[in-house]
């Protein structure tokens, strides 16, 4: 029963196992049986579980799986209980007041662990989903980096950028402030002066812009582009538009 539990343990998933042989018949074999079971909790570490098993027999070598010592041992266990007692036929009252209940010692075996090859069909799709999200992430913290990088500039790369812009407004500056002096240039009075016209001013620096502000004889100067002289009105003619008819 030994040999069998442990081979279909290693074949299924090898684990770490304590052995705790008892008589399995005979007289003081259920006390001894019910001790065991109370002992494995004192271990340290703790097992995660007990298989209570032995091959099958008569009703009468099963019978130490009836008695009452070994019954309460089994209820009262603060860690689970499995029990694989005879053939799958046998049924002895440790099998009722156990967590569960397993047809043979070899079933017992394979109900407590995982078999290995459907934890690998599990496992395995796992890992690959696990590696691809860990990829996916890495490559999406990758194109953050680039980006990032690409945003990055050398103190003295902005530096050359910024005086580059200052030089470009400084240039339009000048060209606007040229333009600006060409443009008052010609609404200058001197520049009209230039072309010929003159200023004409009474007394007092009036400045004259209607014949109609002036009377015969009265004494006028007149500013030229270079200069000035004194001339005394003659005579007046008033605007067209204020003549009357011939």
């Amino acid at each position: 029963v030994i040999r069998d539990i442990l081979h279909r343990l290693e074949d299924r998933c090898p684990t770490h196992v304590i052995l705790w042989p008892v008589p399995v018949q005979g007289e003081g074999a259920s006390v001894k049986i019910a001790s065991a079971i109370r002992a494995f909790a004192s271990i340290e570490p703790r097992p995660d579980l007990i298989i209570v098993a032995r091959g099958g027999g008569s009703i009468e070598d099963l019978w130490a799986f009836n008695e009452e010592a070994l019954a309460r041992a089994v209820f009262e266990s603060r860690l689970p209980v499995v029990s694989g007692v005879g053939h799958e036929t046998d049924f002895t009252i440790c099998d009722f007041v156990a967590d569960v209940r397993a047809a043979t010692p070899t079933a017992a075996a394979a109900l407590v662990v995982p078999d290995r090859e459907t934890l690998r069909n599990v496992v395995g799709p796992l890992g690959q989903r696990v590696a691809r999200a860990w990829r996916h992430c890495i490559d999406t913290r990758a194109q953050r980096l680039d980006l990032a990088a690409q945003r990055l500039v050398h103190p003295a790369a902005r530096l050359a950028q910024q005086a580059e812009r200052t030089q470009r407004l400084a240039e339009r500056l000048t060209r606007a402030h040229a333009l600006q002096r060409d443009r008052l240039a010609h609404l200058s009075p001197v520049a009209v002066l230039d072309r010929g016209y003159a200023i004409v001013q009474q007394r007092g620096d009036v400045v004259v812009t209607d014949s109609r502000q002036l009377a015969v004889g009265e004494s006028l100067t007149l500013t030229f582009a270079q200069g000035r002289a004194q001339a005394d009105v003659a005579s007046t003619e008033p605007p067209a538009a204020a003549q009357g008819p011939p």
